[in-house]
């Protein structure tokens, strides 16, 4: 019994970002740039909108969106706004 195997190329793969932020960078900073106004304008022009937080677990992807308990996080500032 003979077993074929399809030979497959591997083909990369390419990824577009906005920006990228290193360790050091404030989350008022990566706010700013990334999503403040420019968001909160085109919601308003009625387009619907996605911010998607990607990273290590425990990175703090969640505090990111939701904030600490009274201050508002990027949700309760599109919610607000």
């Amino acid at each position: 019994s003979s077993s074929s195997k399809s030979s497959s190329t591997a083909v990369p793969k390419q990824f577009d970002y906005d920006a990228v932020f290193s360790s050091t960078t404030g989350q008022k900073a990566v706010y700013d740039q990334s999503v403040g106004d420019a968001v909160r304008r085109n919601v308003f022009r009625g387009y619907n909108t996605t911010i998607i937080a990607y990273g290590q677990t425990s990175s703090g992807k969640t505090y990111t969106m939701n904030g600490p308990a009274p201050a508002a996080g990027v949700v309760d500032e599109q919610t607000i706004a």
